[in-house]
């Protein structure tokens, strides 16, 4: 980091001068996931489905709405397969 204004928490992140939005970069999945990458055309929610399929079992990770909210590990995962592979 290079003399970057720091906001709150999760907010930015300044790199060579640059701030990048921390959302944007979605650099946040399980550290579990991170050997995982999507393959040729697969999109982030199916990414995250398999993934989370290989780790629990196939759909056995479905608990309801709050096993794909905001903070859940499919959508941190469906995130970083549709943003950081691009």
């Amino acid at each position: 980091m290079y003399g970057c204004a720091h906001y709150a928490e999760r907010s930015a992140i300044c790199y060579d001068g640059d701030i990048v939005a921390h959302e944007r970069k979605a650099d946040d999945p399980p550290s579990w996931a991170l050997g995982e990458r999507p393959y040729v055309g697969e999109n982030g929610k199916e990414f995250a489905k398999r993934v989370m399929d290989k780790r629990y079992g196939k759909d056995k990770w479905y608990k309801g709405p709050k096993s794909k909210g905001p903070d859940s590990e499919y959508n941190r995962i469906r995130k970083w397969g549709d943003r950081a592979f691009e």
